[in-house]
């Protein structure tokens, strides 16, 4: 008889809690970055209909990653198995996460020279671009907590 690869989940109200920082973290970094994309669509700054179409289609995209990921920690929150292979799943979402704000990071060097040449119009650029390190790293943090809260409790286990 082959073994079981089902999870198994169980219900634990203090399980629950043990994520709620780390899903809130996640939640509202997801959302700053998708946020940061507004200061970028308006007929003042960008003035074709496609380009303002990638701003709001990538800010909403980054939303529901938000809600995706609130949703997957609350599912993992419930799980008893397999938390040590998820743990390093979620350092590498971390570490994916520091790397795009890193990359968000070169943007801001490139809007700043642009802005010192004397094309005031990027401040809005400077602004999304900010909103995204900041929204990545409170990303990055929210991951990283969560692994490590998952690393805690096998150890209590």
């Amino acid at each position: 008889m082959q073994p079981s690869h089902h999870v198994q989940l169980t219900f634990s109200p203090t399980r629950v809690r043990a994520l709620r920082s780390q899903r809130v973290l996640v939640l509202v970094g997801f959302l700053l970055v998708g946020v940061s994309n507004i200061p970028l669509v308006g007929p003042d700054y960008f003035q074709a209909a496609s380009q303002n179409f990638y701003w709001v289609a990538t800010g909403v995209g980054f939303v529901l990653l938000g809600v995706g990921s609130w949703m997957w920690l609350l599912t993992l929150s419930h799980r008893i198995e397999g938390q040590s292979e998820l743990s390093r799943v979620l350092l590498v979402f971390a570490v994916a996460s520091l790397v795009l704000g890193i990359a968000n990071l070169g943007l801001i060097n490139e809007a700043v020279d642009v802005y010192r040449r004397g094309f005031h119009a990027v401040r809005h650029l400077l602004l999304s671009e900010s909103l995204s390190v900041f929204g990545f790293a409170v990303v990055a943090l929210g991951f990283w907590s969560a692994a490590r809260s998952l690393r805690a409790q096998l150890r209590r286990a």
